[in-house]
């Protein structure tokens, strides 16, 4: 579950195996989405022009990943 708390809107990425990037999607400000994930996969979060805000690692149960204003 991916939460922006962000003004503006933001990118999801999965980071595969080999280190290679897959978009998932945007989020506009405010917006959440469930996102169908694995344990221990690893996401990156960006703004839109690409600058990294943060990674987030899913565990075994639903847990919340929470894009903080700044």
């Amino acid at each position: 579950h991916f939460l922006n708390r962000m003004k503006k809107g933001v990118k999801i990425y999965w980071i595969n195996f080999g280190g290679g990037l897959k978009l998932y999607g945007k989020l506009a400000p405010g917006e959440t989405r469930n996102q169908n994930t694995y344990s221990d996969a690893v996401w990156l979060v960006t703004d839109e022009e690409e600058k990294s805000l943060g990674y987030f690692r899913a565990t075994r149960t639903v847990g919340k990943a929470v894009i903080p204003n700044r």
